[in-house]
C-alpha cells in the first residue's frame, strides 16, 4: 500500500480525487477552505450531490495548520479517525451546528483500537472533553452492521476526504495486507478507481494524500452510516504490470470489524457504537426501597434496570425526575448528571443479555409525605422509549419525633 495518504500536512494535501470534480457538486460546505477556518462561517452547500445536511457530524481542526482534515462522531463525546494520521491533542475541534455557526470542542485523548490478538490497528478512538449537544443538529453516525461482510460487497460508498470533498464508489469487499507495517493488522474494506474508464459517474472517486482519516458511508433509507475511516491506497498497475489502469485499490479501516472494541474504550464515558441495525433485546425498570422508608430520616431507593433479552442493550438511559430533590443519585458502571435538584440524567454504554444495572438515590431526611414519588423515561437502542411513575410508601414519624425534626433537636 502506497505511504501517501501519511504525509498530510496541509501544504501537501491534494484531496480527493473525482472523475469529474466540480467544486459547486463535490463539497459538503461552502466558504470552505478557508484560513484560519475558524475565522470563516461555512455553510450547507445546497448544491452538494449528497444531502450535505445530514452530515453535520464530520467536523475539522480549528487549526491554521491542519483544518482540512475531517473526522467523524460516533457518539456525543467520541470521533474515529486513521492511527497513523493521529491529532494533536491542543487542537479545538470545529462542527457546524443547525444555527449556521461554527462550535469547538477540545480533545481529552486519542486511542487506537486494539484487535482481539492484541496488535494496533489503523483506527483511533478520539475522546472530546466534552459533549456535543444534538440540539445544534450535530448527531453522531451510528455504524452499519450487517449480517456479514458478504452483505456489504456491492453497497454503494459515500466518500469523504478532506477539504469537505465527497465522491462515490462501490464496495468491492474486505481484505488484510501482508507485509506493510502499521497497516497489515487492519482489517479493510476496499474499493477500486479506474481513470480510464469511459463509462463512469461523474462523482467516483479515488482517495490522494491528505484523505487519511475522512469518514465513509453507506446510505441506508435516507440516512448515512459509517462504515470505516480512509487508510490508503494501491496503484494496481505498478503491482500487476498485465492490469487495465491505472487502476487504485483504496483501503478503509473497517468500523463493522471493531464495534466490540469500540464499545469498550467508549464505555468510560456511557457511550457505546449506535449500530444501525440494533439487535433486539427486552428492557426494564424497577424502583424498590434499599430498607422502609420513614419520613424526616435519611433513606434510600434502588433504581434497578434489567435486560432480560438475548442480546446486548446498547446506549442505555435513565432520566428520573423527582418530586423530592435526593442527596445524591449514582451506581456502579452509570453516568449520572443533575439536570436541576430534582431531574437526573443517567446513561451507561450497555447492559449485558440476563444482567441488570443498579442506581441507588439517598435522601439525607425524606419528606412529610405519605408517598416517595418519581418519574422514569428509559431508552435504548432499538428499543421504544418508556415512562413509567413508580411510588414507595413512607412511613409517618410518631408525633413527638415530628416535632423534634421540625425543631431540628
Amino acid at each position: 500500500m502506497a505511504a501517501a495518504l501519511a504525509l498530510g500536512a496541509a501544504s501537501q494535501v491534494i484531496a480527493l480525487e473525482v472523475r469529474d470534480y466540480d467544486i459547486n457538486v463535490n463539497r459538503r460546505l461552502i466558504n470552505f477552505p478557508g484560513e484560519p477556518i475558524y475565522h470563516q462561517t461555512p455553510a450547507v452547500n445546497p448544491n452538494c450531490f449528497i444531502n450535505a445536511g445530514l452530515f453535520l457530524g464530520i467536523g475539522w481542526p480549528a487549526d491554521p495548520k491542519d483544518w482540512t482534515r475531517q473526522m467523524a462522531l460516533v457518539s456525543p463525546r467520541h470521533m474515529v479517525c486513521a492511527t497513523h494520521y493521529p491529532l494533536t491533542l491542543s487542537w479545538k475541534i470545529a462542527f457546524l451546528g443547525k444555527d449556521g455557526k461554527q462550535h469547538l470542542y477540545g480533545i481529552e485523548s486519542q486511542k487506537p483500537i486494539i484487535d482481539k490478538i492484541g496488535r494496533q490497528t489503523d483506527l483511533t478512538l478520539v475522546t472530546l472533553s466534552s459533549s456535543v449537544n444534538p440540539s445544534l443538529g450535530i448527531t453522531p453516525f451510528p455504524a452499519l452492521n450487517l449480517p456479514n461482510e458478504a452483505s456489504f460487497t456491492g453497497k454503494p460508498l459515500v466518500v469523504c476526504g478532506s477539504f469537505v470533498d465527497t465522491g462515490i464508489n462501490v464496495i468491492k469487499g474486505f481484505t488484510y495486507l501482508t507485509n506493510d507495517p502499521g497497516f497489515d493488522t487492519t482489517r479493510f474494506i476496499y474499493y477500486e478507481y479506474d481513470r480510464t474508464a469511459v463509462n463512469g459517474n461523474a462523482n467516483d472517486c479515488t482517495l490522494r494524500p491528505g484523505d487519511s482519516g475522512g469518514p465513509n458511508f453507506v446510505m441506508v433509507n435516507g440516512q448515512p452510516a459509517i462504515v470505516g475511516t480512509n487508510s490508503g491506497y494501491d496503484d494496481l498497475t505498478l503491482n500487476d504490470p498485465n492490469e487495465i489502469g491505472p487502476v487504485f485499490r483504496n483501503y478503509i479501516a473497517s468500523i463493522p470489524s471493531y464495534l466490540n472494541e469500540l464499545d469498550a474504550l467508549m464505555n468510560a464515558k456511557g457511550y457505546h457504537m449506535k449500530r444501525f441495525y440494533p439487535a433486539a433485546t427486552t428492557v426494564s425498570t424497577t424502583v424498590e426501597a434499599a430498607a422502609p422508608l420513614h419520613e424526616m430520616k435519611s433513606g434510600s431507593i434502588w433504581i434497578t434496570t434489567r435486560n432480560s433479552g438475548a442480546a446486548m442493550a446498547h446506549n442505555v438511559s435513565l432520566t428520573l425526575r423527582f418530586v423530592t430533590a435526593p442527596s445524591s443519585v449514582g451506581g456502579p458502571g452509570w453516568i449520572c448528571e443533575a439536570l436541576s435538584p430534582t431531574v437526573w440524567k443517567c446513561r451507561r454504554g450497555g447492559i449485558a443479555k440476563a444482567a441488570n444495572a443498579t442506581i441507588t438515590a439517598i435522601w439525607t431526611s425524606l419528606p412529610a409525605l405519605s408517598t416517595l414519588q418519581m418519574s422514569i423515561a428509559q431508552s435504548y437502542d432499538g428499543g421504544t422509549s418508556i415512562v413509567t411513575i413508580p411510588s414507595l410508601p413512607i412511613s409517618a414519624a410518631k408525633p413527638l419525633a415530628r416535632i423534634k425534626a421540625l425543631l431540628g433537636k
